[in-house]
């Protein structure tokens, strides 16, 4: 999708479509909000849950 929308825009001889312009004009599709604060809800548990075995082994010292 991102290319066919740069290659329909193709113009100059260096990278052909790449530039300010044509790049604002690319359409980046977006999950609908609730999917999106669900992907940061879990990616930020994770963080947690790593952040929590990465002190348990620390105060162990085994790292």
């Amino acid at each position: 999708m991102y290319w066919a929308q740069l290659g329909s825009k193709t113009a100059g001889t260096t990278l052909p479509g790449v530039n300010a312009t044509n790049l604002a004009k690319v359409k980046i599709p977006l999950p609908p909000i609730p999917t999106q604060r669900r992907s940061q809800n879990q990616s930020k548990q994770q963080i947690e849950d790593m952040f929590g075995a990465l002190m348990q082994k620390a105060f162990r010292g085994e790292i």
